[in-house]
């Protein structure tokens, strides 16, 4: 299936909100390694990245289009 970054943004706020529900439950350690797994646009990712400050995050995603976008 081919990803449409433009339209997989339409529905931003229906997709945030379980991601940062998650997050509030982090128990953060320094030198953290998070993967996002199904990363998309790597947009929540960079949030995940700056509320976790010195963690590596990597995003990862199958779509060859979602991950253009993510640069």
């Amino acid at each position: 299936m081919t990803w449409n970054p433009k339209k997989y943004n339409e529905f931003t706020s229906e997709r945030e909100q379980p991601f940062f529900d998650l997050i509030s439950h982090i128990d953060y350690k320094p030198n953290m390694k998070v993967p996002d797994l199904g990363c998309g646009t790597g947009a929540l990712t960079a949030v995940l990245a700056d509320r976790l400050s010195n963690a590596t995050v990597l995003g990862i995603d199958s779509s060859r289009e979602m991950l253009e976008k993510a640069r």
